[in-house]
């Protein structure tokens, strides 16, 4: 059902679902593995344009 309301166009950065400054190793490990599962289902799309930056996340 989301999945249909989320404009595809939108990306959302990573750090804005798990803010560092407030998220332990432990939740941002499980979160990063959650969006990858979800990437390989096709489900998501996740984008780095560079090494050590944003990781952007949109509706595949």
């Amino acid at each position: 059902r989301m999945q249909h309301q989320a404009n595809p166009s939108e990306e959302l950065n990573f750090a804005t679902i798990v803010p560092t400054v407030t998220s332990t190793r432990h939740v941002a490990t499980a979160a990063f593995y959650h969006c990858l599962v979800l990437a390989t289902k096709d489900l998501v799309r996740l984008e780095q344009r560079e090494p050590y930056s944003s990781i952007l996340i949109s509706i595949a």
